[in-house]
């Protein structure tokens, strides 16, 4: 069981991510798949960072300021402080500027 972390300009890639484990076996809770319009956000969380027993990250710049990112990952760590139950699986993304185009002479690792 994963609780899928992410934030909005992340979505498709969390999707991607959440697919695999679907099609892998995992049961995975995604907020926008679950929660209704209006619904209450820290209660589900809540809910469900209890329910998991990973938390998988899409950490990117977006990920790491938002508003919640912080409860997630202090949820997981408080019951896995050294990480050797692997309670939170980062995922790390970066976006391309367009600038660092393929053949621009930067060397720039895949997103």
């Amino acid at each position: 069981m994963a609780r899928s972390s992410n934030v909005l300009a992340d979505r498709s890639k969390a999707h991607w991510i959440t697919w695999t484990l679907k099609d892998a076996g995992h049961e995975v809770a995604v907020h926008d798949w679950e929660l209704p319009a209006g619904g209450n956000v820290p209660l589900w969380m809540s809910t469900k960072l209890a329910w998991a027993d990973r938390l998988v990250a899409v950490v990117s710049p977006d990920y790491v300021p938002s508003r919640y990112s912080p409860m997630e990952w202090a949820s997981q760590i408080w019951n896995d402080p050294d990480g050797t139950k692997g309670s939170v699986i980062p995922v790390v993304i970066s976006r391309r500027r367009k600038k660092d185009t393929p053949g621009s002479g930067n060397k720039k690792s895949l997103d």
